[in-house]
């Protein structure tokens, strides 16, 4: 996945659409390819995680690398970090990873290249009607106990795959 990133030069932010899996296989690609790696696994995304990120694009060159993986992104995060994603350090890469790139600000997902990593085969083969899908996907997404912005964003992720 690594070699995939750098050969989309001179794109430097990239978003992707992935799980822990996704964030530990890139994460261990880039240890064995870089010199300069940081990453970090959260549940959020907080302003004083958009202010490791400013840090590290100001303190690091070429060849640098930072991948974090969240479930939630916190909206007061991205003032935080428009600046350092409209003009990063020359080879300074930004690696987002999350499994709900639509519930990232617009102006966060607007300065990254957003990619996706093919969930198809997590889709079951009977699935062959509308009304299976969304039965499926009431079943899947449905919990009460997660938020209902987080139900939705998954659904639509899901069905974004499914076309």
């Amino acid at each position: 996945m690594h070699e995939t990133l750098a050969k989309l030069a001179p794109q430097q932010v990239f978003l992707i659409q992935g799980n822990r899996n996704t964030f530990e296989s890139l994460f261990n690609d880039l240890k064995n390819n870089s010199s300069s790696i940081e990453g970090e696994m959260l549940s959020r995304f907080t302003m004083e995680d958009a202010n490791n990120i400013v840090s590290f694009n100001l303190q690091r060159g070429a060849g640098s690398w930072y991948v974090v993986y969240f479930d939630v992104f916190v909206n007061d995060a991205s003032q935080v970090l428009l600046k350092t994603l409209e003009e990063p350090n020359e080879g300074v890469n930004i690696v987002f990873i999350t499994p709900h790139p639509y519930l990232i600000p617009q102006t966060i997902r607007s300065r990254a290249r957003l990619m996706s990593i093919d969930l198809q085969s997590e889709i079951p083969s009977y699935l062959s009607s509308k009304k299976d899908i969304v039965e499926y996907v009431k079943e899947v997404f449905g919990d009460d106990s997660v938020e209902a912005s987080i139900r939705r964003a998954e659904a639509t992720v899901f069905l974004d795959q499914l076309e």
